[in-house]
This record gives structure tokens, C-alpha cells and sequence, in this order.
């Protein structure tokens, strides 16, 4: 068979069709972002409702124009067990309904593109389509049946990388992307969009000053674990 044909992404918007089928696809009970909207209020939208919010987000994309309330989050902290000491804090960055389906539209068409030009491993299984821990649980029991079969040596390592979204530099997302194949303006366009910058507040203290985000990938998003596993990809080859 042939090389197939590479076709650029982004040459235009998402579609109609795109956005309501994601729209629908979104669990209703997870939460919004500062400005209260939430998943099930937009899914109970009218179709003339959600054919204007898409015309205003495709304005937006064409214009290259990030809105001012996109780039607020809310910081909720969680436990990570039973301390209640910041160190054991997890740091939930809730955002915008609108803003979190428009780029996971994003970023579902780059990664349907690595998939489909094998640029992605096929020992990933992590946040992609049709694969997670129980295909990876069937990688690893075949790798292990197979090396007793042959008497061979196994090793095996395992990884945990402490604050491995929190700490993440902008300029080295944008380089993972771009590693990955990833052409600068379209691995720009999530950043545009605030997800690797904004202004933060916390939940739980209202009274507080902003806080400027400065780097990090924001965590429970649907968009930190690809370049997040990326950025630690490129440190495990060095």
C-alpha cells in the first residue's frame, strides 16, 4: 500500500456536527469553571442555542481571539489521602464548560492524526481511543508469558514523577508538541486558548489575590496527560 496522503490540520474550524456530537458525548455531572455554566445546562441547550455558541467560538478561532474570562480558572485543592497539609493537596484547575469542549476538539484531531500516521508508540496506552490500563495489562501479561516460555531475562522499572504536571514549562510543551510532529501554529493554537497560562483562584479562599499561572499543566483536563507524558518521554530518552 501506499504512503497516505498527509493532509494539514486545522485548514478550518471544527464543524457543526463535531462540536454537538462532543457536546453530547460529555458527562453532565462535571463541574464548570468561575462563571457557573455547567456541562448538563449546555447539553440542554436548544439546537438554534448551540448553533450560536458554535458560530461565536468558530469567530473566536478565526480571530485568534482568547476572551478575557477564558483565562480565569478556580483551583479546588483535594486530598490526595487523609492529611489535610498543602503538601498533600491535589490541585484541581476547574475551567470553562465552552473553552474545554471547543479545544478537546483540538486536541481529538491531532490525536487522531499521530494515531493515524503511527507517530504515537504502540506501548502507549494512556488517554487515547480504545486503549487504557486493561490493554496494557494484556501487553504486559503476554511480554512476561512470552519470556517464560523462552527462559529469557525480564527487567522492568516503574516511574513516579513527582509534580509532573505542575512543573511543566511552556516553552517545553510547545516542544513536545512539536516533537511529536506537531507543525508551531497548530500547537500554538492550545495555548492560545489559555490552557498552559491564566489567572487562578482558589475556592476555598475567595478574599485572596489572584495568582498568575507560570507553568504547569492544569490537572483533571482532558488535555495534560498527552503533552504531560510527552514532556516525560523526552526526558526518559535523554
Amino acid at each position: 500500500m501506499g504512503e497516505s496522503r498527509r493532509v494539514p490540520l486545522f485548514t478550518a474550524p471544527p464543524s457543526l456536527d463535531q462540536f454537538t456530537v462532543i457536546l453530547h458525548d460529555k458527562a453532565g455531572h462535571s463541574s464548570g469553571g468561575p462563571s457557573g455554566l455547567q456541562y448538563k445546562q449546555v447539553q440542554n441547550w436548544s439546537p438554534a442555542m448551540v448553533s450560536e455558541a458554535y458560530n461565536c467560538l468558530v469567530t473566536m478561532w478565526t480571530q485568534h481571539h482568547t476572551p478575557d474570562a477564558w483565562k480565569w480558572k478556580w483551583i479546588v485543592p483535594i486530598p490526595k489521602g487523609t492529611s489535610d497539609t498543602i503538601q498533600e493537596m491535589r490541585p484541581i484547575m476547574l475551567m470553562e464548560v465552552l473553552r474545554k469542549l471547543w479545544t478537546r476538539l483540538i486536541v481529538k484531531q491531532i490525536t487522531t492524526s499521530l494515531q493515524k500516521h503511527g507517530v504515537l508508540s504502540l506501548n502507549k496506552h494512556g488517554y487515547l481511543p480504545k486503549r487504557g490500563t486493561d490493554t496494557a495489562n494484556l501487553q504486559l501479561l503476554n511480554t512476561l508469558e512470552t519470556a517464560w516460555d523462552e527462559q529469557r531475562s525480564l527487567y522492568g522499572c516503574s516511574w513516579d514523577m513527582k509534580k509532573t504536571f505542575d512543573s511543566v514549562s511552556k516553552p517545553l510543551i510547545l516542544r513536545c508538541w512539536q516533537r511529536l510532529g506537531v507543525h508551531r501554529p497548530v500547537a500554538c493554537r492550545p495555548r492560545r486558548s489559555g490552557l498552559y497560562n491564566g489567572i487562578l483562584r482558589v475556592s476555598t479562599a475567595s478574599d485572596t489575590s489572584p495568582l498568575t499561572q507560570s507553568a504547569g499543566l492544569a490537572k483533571a483536563t482532558f488535555i495534560a496527560p498527552l503533552p504531560g507524558s510527552q514532556c516525560s518521554t523526552s526526558f526518559s530518552r535523554c
